[in-house]
């Protein structure tokens, strides 16, 4: 399953578009996958952080 985050909820069809990171490519329709959609749940200009544990993590915690 594939996700699409917009502002704008009046979207009818999907037109693709050339990221302006990435003008070389040709154009694309965004969207994210159900793993890393966590990542665009809230506004662009709320400040956040994002982790989780991956399989190779330890259960070790170093402090200083």
């Amino acid at each position: 399953m594939l996700y699409h985050f917009s502002e704008e909820s009046n979207i009818k069809i999907f037109k693709p578009r050339t990221a302006k990171a990435f003008s070389h490519l040709e154009p694309v329709v965004f969207a994210i996958d159900q793993e890393h959609a966590l990542h665009y749940f809230f506004p662009r200009d709320c400040p956040r952080v994002i982790y989780w544990k991956a399989d190779w993590s330890t259960s070790r915690l170093f402090l200083r």
